[in-house]
């Protein structure tokens, strides 16, 4: 699917119109599809696709990119959405999480 093989949850400016036109149907079949069959909205299933991104970043103890750079690599428009997306899932802040992985390694 063009979401994990082409990598379009990169583009900040992603749209539901976007996606459900590289996928070949409309807007309101695919948001339906999300709501209905995978019991989420269109931000929340790409955010998933970036915070995934995000997470390997966080978990690579090599790596020195700041919350800044993490979250335009990953696709998000703003620290702020990062940031909630985030606290939302993993239940901690990003400064949090990286001391976590920093103490665990």
């Amino acid at each position: 699917m063009a979401i994990s093989e082409e990598k379009v949850w990169k583009n900040p400016q992603l749209t539901l119109t976007d996606l459900a036109t590289r996928v070949g149907t409309n807007r309101t079949y695919l948001s339906n599809y999300l709501n209905n069959s995978l019991n989420t909205t269109f931000y929340d299933y790409i955010n998933s696709f970036r915070l995934e991104a995000a997470l390997e970043i966080l978990n690579d103890p090599t790596s020195t990119a700041t919350i800044i750079e993490i979250a335009e690599s990953c696709g998000f428009n703003s620290i702020s959405t990062f940031r909630r997306a985030f606290v939302r899932v993993k239940g901690c802040t990003l400064q949090e999480y990286r001391q976590k992985v920093t103490a665990d390694k």
